[in-house]
Order: structure tokens, then sequence, then C-alpha cells
């Protein structure tokens, strides 16, 4: 009994002279996490060593613990001090592998944070210096414009210079920049944004800025909060551009390549949009009051709550896009293709809908009050696979109006009163 005390008071001395060296903080141990996975291997493998001579000492006792005999006084004391020790044994396992799994799982943590740190650092580093190359060559490029500009009474670039500024923006490459902790989801180029932000404020011909827009693509420009109120921007291609909270309020966009760009509260009050590829863009909650939509194409666009009072929508294609909650008060969308698009809460007082093309569209919720209409609109409702159609027809009916001067009617819905 005295030897196995000593065995367990010198084991308990060596665990604790382990854990004293580890509060002494000694330099390996609190640099390096493998010195603790280590020790507790050892631990482990020293209490399993110790399990194994514990069992060799008992195994008579041991072996007495399954015969089928009256138990004694004896083995019942040592059936107790077996599981006892077994015990200890399992609990000083668990507490082991814990540790250890914890150790490890902390330093491949620190490891990825370092990892992190040091990804960004490089591309911080890349970054800037290829802007710096490249900005040295923008402004070089841009003076010659100023320059050629200033001395030619016409206001005219060369083809040369036109050239140059094709090939400078083809070599801004967007790329994907570090916001706060985290890479930004899109890849950008704040450099095109730049470029075309100089071009537009020199007073060159409208010849050569045409030329420009024509042939140098600013696509995956980053113009966030960019100022570009009443400019010429006809046939320019910004596809998957960011152009949020940008001012854009009479601009001229006709023709533009607007493919998945992002003016999610831009301002294009009264911009000419005419003719413009929006499929996937993002125009959530923009300002487009009074602006000239004619013949565009939306499909896919995301219009929630946008606001487009007045709007000119005339022979537009919009299909699979969203436009809950906009605000669609006296806009024009006189043979408007229509296709699956959601209008849930959608305001069109006073909207004119007359020859419209729709299929599948939401109207649930949608205010309609003063909306014009043919004469048969109610009545195509349900061929025509429109959502809240049944709601419609109890809550509106058509009204007939003479237009003033003409033996035409107008037809515009009314709500019905109870």
């Amino acid at each position: 009994m005295n030897r196995k005390m000593y065995r367990l008071i010198g084991l308990t001395l060596c665990v604790s002279m382990g854990w004293a060296l580890g509060y002494l903080r000694l330099p390996y141990i609190e640099r390096d996490y493998s010195f603790w996975l280590g020790f507790m291997g050892c631990l482990g493998f020293i209490s399993f060593l110790g399990m194994l001579f514990f069992i060799w000492n008992n195994k008579t006792g041991l072996a007495s613990l399954f015969r089928n005999h009256k138990t004694t006084g004896s083995s019942k004391k040592n059936r107790y001090s077996f599981i006892w020790v077994v015990s200890v044994l399992i609990i000083v396992s668990v507490l082991v592998f814990s540790i250890g799994v914890y150790k490890q799982n902390t330093m491949y943590k620190n490891q990825l944070q370092t990892q992190s740190i040091r990804l960004k650092e490089q591309s911080q580093m890349i970054v800037s210096v290829r802007q710096s190359k490249l900005m040295s060559l923008m402004k070089h490029i841009l003076d010659k414009v100023e320059n050629e500009v200033n001395s030619n009474p016409n206001k005219a670039l060369s083809d040369e210079t036109i050239d140059r500024i094709v090939t400078l923006s083809s070599s801004f490459k967007p790329y994907k920049s570090f916001e706060k902790d985290s890479v930004s989801e899109k890849e950008l180029s704040p450099e095109r944004g730049q470029l075309l932000l100089a071009l537009s404020i020199i007073k060159m011909d409208s010849n050569s800025f045409s030329r420009i827009r024509q042939s140098t693509s600013f696509s995956q420009a980053d113009l966030t909060n960019a100022d570009l109120q009443g400019i010429d921007l006809s046939g320019i291609d910004l596809s998957g551009a960011n152009i949020e909270d940008a001012n854009l309020s009479w601009a001229n966009l006709k023709g533009a390549n607007l493919r998945g760009v992002n003016l999610s509260r831009a301002n294009l009050t009264g911009a000419d949009l005419t003719g413009a590829d929006l499929k996937r863009a993002n125009l959530s909650w923009a300002e487009l009051n009074e602006a000239d939509l004619k013949q565009a194409v939306l499909n896919g666009a995301d219009l929630t709550n946008a606001k487009l009072r007045k709007a000119d929508l005339r022979d537009a294609t919009i299909h699979w896009a969203e436009l809950n909650g906009v605000m669609l008060n006296e806009a024009d969308l006189t043979g408007c293709d229509l296709k699956g698009v959601g209008m849930v809460n959608t305001n069109l007082t006073n909207a004119n809908l007359t020859e419209i093309a729709m299929s599948g569209v939401d109207l649930s919720e949608a205010i309609l009050v003063g909306m014009v209409v043919d004469e048969d609109w109610l009545d195509n409702l349900k061929e025509w696979n429109i959502t809240g159609a049944e709601e419609i027809v109890k809550r509106y009916k058509v009204l007939t109006d003479t237009l003033e001067g003409k033996e035409q009617f107008k037809y515009r819905l009314a709500k019905v009163l109870n």
C-alpha cells in the first residue's frame, strides 16, 4: 500500500512540476504550443502505463471481481479501488485530449489570422505599386489631352491621343479590394472611374468625347458618389460598374450598356435612358422621376422602392424584374412588355398602362386609382395570370372619360364604393 501511495505521490509531483514549468513562461514554452501538445501526450501515455501497471499488480483481485462467489470484504475493497483508479484515468485522459484539441484549434486560428494579415499587406502593396505606375501614366495622358484641347481651336483630340486613352483604360484591370477586415465581393476598377471623371470635365469637343465613349470600355468602374450631372454618356459601356449614390440627374445615357450596374440610391432624375441596356441592374431606392426609359431593357433588374414619377417607359421590356414598392405615379407605360414582374405595393396612380402586354405580374396591394387602361383591361387579368386579379376586380371599376376636343375615350380605374 505504501508503494502505491509513493507512486501516486510521484506521479502527482511530476504533473505539478510540468505545470510549474509552464507558469515560469520559459521562452520555448511561451512561443510554441507544440510543447503543450507533447506534454499532454506524454501525460496521457504515463497514465496509460500506470493503468496497465495497476491491472498487472492487482490481477488476483481483478480476477475475483468476475468470479461467481460471495463477495468478501477484501474483494469489495479491491473492486472499489479498481473503479476509482479507472475513473481517475478516464477523466485525466479526457482532459488531456480536450486541452490538446483546444490548443491545436487556437494555434490554427492564429495561423489563419497571421496569413490573412500578410495577404492583406501583400495585396495592398501590389495595388499601391500598380496604382502609382498607372496613375502617373494617366496624369501624363490627361496633361496631353488638355494641351491638345487648349491648342486646338476646335477643341478636338488627335487619333493618337484617343487610342492612348483606350489603351490606358484597358490596362486598368478590375480587382478585389479590402474593406475593413474582408475582401470585397466584386472586382472593380477605381482607376477607370477616375479616368472617366477626369475626361468628363475637360472642355473637349463633343465628337472627340463621343469617340472616346464608343471605343473605350469603362466596365466595372468604381463611380461611387460620383457627380456626373448633365454629362453626355450616350453609348458608353459601364457594364458591371458601381455607381451607387452617384448624381446622374439629367445625364444622357441613351443606348448605354448598363448591364449588371449598381445604381442603388443614385439620382437619375430627368436622365435620358432611351434604349439603354439595364439587364440585371440594381436600381433599388434610385430617383428616376421624369426619366426617359423608352425602349429600355430592364430584364432581371431590381427597382425595389425606386421613384419613377412621370417617367416615360413606353415600349420598355421588363421581364422577371422587381418593382415592389415603386412609385410610378403618372408614369407612361404604354406598349410596355411586362412578364413575371413583382409589383407588390407599387403605386400606379394616374399611370398609363394602355396597349400593355402583361403576363404573370404580381399586383398584390398595388394602388391603381386613376390608372389609364384599355376598356377590357379588368376582363383580361385572369387570362394574363395576374396575381391579385380577384381583389382588383372587386375593388376597381373602369370609368369612361371623353378626351378634350376629340371623339375618343379614355378609360380609367376608379375604386368601387362600398
